[in-house]
């Protein structure tokens, strides 16, 4: 699930859903002409995210409950 995805599951706008992040520091910006890029704040939570979604996938696929592949 992408974080727009995630933004709309808990009724946000796009633009709150990353300012939210961006005030808890899970993401930084930066400027590049007219565009606001977004991108993580430590490349640790990607290694974070990567370790849950695997625990997840395992404790699914033990219970028979995976619907799709991740």
């Amino acid at each position: 699930m992408g974080i727009f995805e995630m933004a709309e599951n808990l009724g946000l706008t796009k633009s709150q859903h990353l300012g939210l992040m961006r005030q808890q520091n899970i993401v930084k910006t930066r400027r590049d002409s007219l565009a606001i890029l977004y991108s993580l704040a430590n490349p640790k939570i990607l290694v974070a995210y990567d370790a849950l979604r695997k625990v997840l996938k395992e404790q699914l696929e033990a219970d028979g409950k995976l619907l799709e592949k991740f």
